[in-house]
């Protein structure tokens, strides 16, 4: 009876562990360096990735914010008619990107947060690794 209630105990707590690794914030790609994607040196900036999916012929407003949105602080506005762009950022700060798109009377924005950070592995390539994590912003549009 005891050994019945001790198993119990302990698949309960299994189960827990389980659910609380699938589920966790730390998404599985930034647990393995991809060796293609190495620098060599530790960055203090970098590009982050914009990806969105123009719908006109007159491009998409893309604005970026030093911190969050709420501080209002805009450091740069451009537009495009790419699906993907670069931008250069200062590593560990955060940055709101925004995306005006614009139909007829319809006005869509999307918004996205990057705090793009880079993570040092030496044991899963040939050389130390720095690889940056958190680069990639989505602003296309859903709709």
């Amino acid at each position: 009876m005891v050994l019945v209630s001790k198993l119990r105990y302990l698949s309960g707590v299994l189960f827990f562990l389980i659910l609380s690794i699938l589920f966790s914030c730390e998404e599985v790609e930034h647990l393995v360096a991809n060796c293609g994607d190495c620098l060599e040196n530790d960055p203090n900036k970098v590009f982050v990735k914009l990806k969105v999916n123009p719908s006109n012929q007159s491009g998409v407003l893309i604005k970026v914010y030093e911190g969050r949105l709420t501080d209002s602080l805009q450091i740069d506005s451009f537009l495009t008619g790419e699906r993907e762009e670069s931008f250069e950022v200062t590593v560990n700060r955060t940055y709101t990107f925004t995306a005006t798109y614009k139909t007829g009377d319809i006005t869509i924005v999307a918004v996205d947060e990057v705090t793009p950070t880079v993570r040092l592995d030496e044991s899963s390539c040939d050389n130390p690794c720095y690889w940056v994590i958190d680069n990639v912003v989505n602003l296309r549009n859903q709709y």
